[in-house]
């Protein structure tokens, strides 16, 4: 029991004094219903359908502390709306970097997202309705000159 309260305090004390910020945030869609096979429908069977299910869990995890910043999502999909089942250990991690930012230097490490020249010359995002992914997994090293 004494064990327990120490641990307890300490717990708390290192919450009150430590700069630590997280964030966590969480997105499920669930459907189900009768989808038209074919968009015009034929004249002697109308009413040709298909069930289907969607089940899609989005966890999106940031974490910083002074200059470094951590961000990750994590998706468990079975079955998705467009794009893959995501429901093993392996596909669970969508995308994920790390960054380290300074006052001249900034280095990113993981997927990057990045929009160079208002996005004519480079523009990599990600929209999660679509399941449309087009980053870089690499590096991203930056520095100011002036």
């Amino acid at each position: 029991m004494i064990l327990n309260k120490n641990l307890l305090f300490l717990s708390i004390i290192c919450i009150c004094f430590s700069q630590v910020s997280v964030q966590i945030s969480q997105q499920s869609n669930f459907a189900s219903g009768e989808l038209l096979n074919n968009p015009f429908p034929i004249e002697h069977n109308p009413d040709l359908t298909e069930d289907y299910i969607v089940n899609e869990n989005l966890f999106s995890i940031n974490i910083s502390k002074n200059n470094f910043y951590i961000y990750t999502q994590l998706e468990y999909s079975d079955p998705p709306v467009f794009g893959i089942n995501r429901n093993t250990l392996e596909t669970l991690a969508n995308s994920y970097y790390l960054e380290y930012f300074g006052s001249k230097f900034n280095i990113k490490l993981g997927d990057i997202y990045s929009v160079y020249t208002r996005g004519l010359m480079f523009n990599t995002y990600q929209d999660q309705s679509t399941d449309f992914d087009n980053s870089l997994r690499g590096v991203e090293i930056s520095y100011d000159i002036s």
